[in-house]
């Protein structure tokens, strides 16, 4: 990698093993503030649509709704149309480069796939 490289040698071998890595200093402290007040927002009251713990079928995860844990939000989906602000998180050139970084190429925004805010 170049000496301008948003990932490290470290972050990037993270990723390939594990399939994701943390990011620090990516995302300017103001943006990640509005973000976090948005989503927050987002959650109390609740704006769907939502996908529930119960909803997810992992193993652990509650069988129902009504269970212990069953209503807890686990996802806001449909992120890149809920609002502005996750639009622009999702086209900022920092988050591109990080992801050219990480994926070795060029990258496409899907609203398919994880299409979401984990919460």
């Amino acid at each position: 990698m170049t000496h301008d490289a948003l990932i490290t040698e470290f972050a990037a071998a993270g990723f390939q093993r594990d399939g994701y890595t943390v990011l620090s200093g990516v995302l300017d402290a103001a943006r990640i503030a509005a973000v976090k007040e948005f989503v927050a927002a987002s959650l109390e009251p609740l704006v769907g649509p939502v996908e529930y713990e119960a909803d997810v079928g992992y193993p652990g995860a509650p069988s129902h709704r009504d269970a212990v844990g069953g209503s807890t939000p686990r996802r806001l989906l449909h992120a890149y149309a809920r609002a502005q602000i996750l639009r622009d998180l999702a086209l900022s050139p920092q988050v591109g480069r990080a992801l050219q970084e990480l994926l070795r190429g060029p990258v496409m925004l899907s609203q398919c796939h994880h299409n979401c805010v984990m919460t």
